[in-house]
C-alpha cells in the first residue's frame, strides 16, 4: 500500500449540505477502493474551506477546497480516479503519491509536551505571592542613589 493526497476543488455554488454529500462520497469511494483515511482538510461534516483560486477553474474564480491523505493499493488508483471525476461538483481532482511517513513512537509526542511545559512555566508571569510591597521611601532611596551615580 502506498500513500496519497487527493485534493480537489468542488464547486463553489455548492450549499453546504450539498458539499457535505460531495466529502461523503469521496470518503465512501475511497474506502470502497480498500483505502485507508489517515487525514482530512477540513473534516468531513466541517465547515468548508471556500478559496480564491489565482486564475479561474471552470469560470470560477473562488471554489471549495479539500485534501485527503490515504493509503490505497497503486492498482486501484485508475478507478478512484475515474469515481471521483464522475462526482457532480468536483471541477478538478488531484491524486499525488506521497512518501510513506515513518511511524513515531508516541515517547516523542510526551517529551515535547514536557518539554513545552518548561518553557511555558519559564515564560509564565511571577505569582502575586513572589511581589514584595515597595514603599516610596525605598523609591526614593533607590533614585538618590542611582543619581549620585550618574554624577561621578
Amino acid at each position: 500500500m502506498n500513500e496519497y493526497e487527493i485534493t480537489y476543488l468542488a464547486n463553489p455554488e455548492l450549499d453546504e449540505a450539498a458539499k457535505d454529500r460531495l466529502d461523503q462520497a469521496a470518503d465512501e469511494a475511497i474506502t470502497a477502493a480498500q483505502g485507508e483515511i489517515i487525514a482530512s482538510s477540513p473534516q468531513t461534516g466541517a465547515p468548508g474551506s471556500r478559496r480564491r483560486l489565482h486564475y479561474p477553474v471552470k469560470t470560477q474564480r473562488v471554489s471549495w477546497l479539500r485534501t485527503i491523505q490515504t493509503r490505497l493499493a497503486p492498482e486501484q488508483i485508475k478507478d478512484l480516479r475515474a469515481v471521483l471525476k464522475k462526482q457532480d461538483g468536483i471541477m478538478r481532482l488531484s491524486i499525488l503519491r506521497t512518501p510513506l511517513r515513518e511511524e513515531v513512537s508516541a515517547a516523542i509526542f510526551d517529551r515535547a509536551a514536557e518539554r513545552e511545559k518548561r518553557e511555558a512555566a519559564k515564560k509564565a508571569p511571577v505569582a502575586e505571592t513572589d511581589i514584595k510591597p515597595v514603599t516610596m521611601e525605598e523609591v526614593e532611596e533607590k533614585i538618590e542613589k542611582a543619581l549620585e551615580e550618574e554624577v561621578k
